[in-house]
């Protein structure tokens, strides 16, 4: 059991932890690396010196989402890579969805290339659309497709639905579909 400073401590760095992240969510954009510097000062000076803990755990908050959001939107697609033929090896996650003429799936990349060399830093996962027949697909199958991807992105209608939201939510950081040919190859399943 906590004693009771060490209780009031721990909530008031949970309250300045989530203040710190409230911030940040309502920030236009990301902002630049130069912010890295004065917040790890500050959680220095949260762990030296006990009346800044406040202000240290706000900006320490402020840091632990932009840390995050910096690390999900790192792992996008390359712009030039966007609408060419690559080839995807990765395994299924999830149920596929069977619609009346395509089959949407998510797939967990392992390798991703382009010509025959290594993507570096591809997208961790795909939403994928195959249309027309597809074989039978399962969870945990692991296939070789040939795709275009295009990034994410959604209407800046402020009354609807923010599709590239919903799929930042996922960890779907680019969607596309798979090509006919060459043909998609099992590689077995995990």
């Amino acid at each position: 059991m906590l004693s009771t400073s060490t209780e009031r401590i721990v909530r008031l760095l949970a309250l300045t932890l989530l203040l710190g992240d409230l911030c940040f969510q309502q920030l236009m954009a990301l902002p630049g690396y130069a912010w890295q510097g004065p917040l790890i000062i500050s959680v220095l000076f949260y762990i030296f010196f006990k009346p800044a803990r406040p202000l240290a755990g706000l900006a320490l908050g402020f840091f632990l989402a932009f840390a995050h959001a910096q690390g999900t939107l790192s792992s996008g697609l390359d712009p030039a890579l966007e609408g060419r033929d690559l080839v995807a090896v990765g395994t299924l996650v999830g149920l596929p969805e069977h619609g009346v003429d395509r089959t949407r799936l998510r797939l967990d990349i392992d390798e991703l290339m382009f010509e025959g060399q290594a993507v570096s830093g591809p997208p961790r996962r795909i939403l994928l659309s195959w249309y027309g027949e597809t074989p039978p697909l399962a969870p945990g199958q692991r296939w070789r497709l040939t795709v275009r991807l295009k990034q994410p992105h959604g209407f800046l209608n402020p009354g609807g639905f923010d599709y590239e939201g919903w799929l930042f939510q996922r960890g779907i950081r680019a969607t596309g579909y798979v090509r006919a040919e060459p043909a998609a190859v099992l590689l077995g399943a995990r």
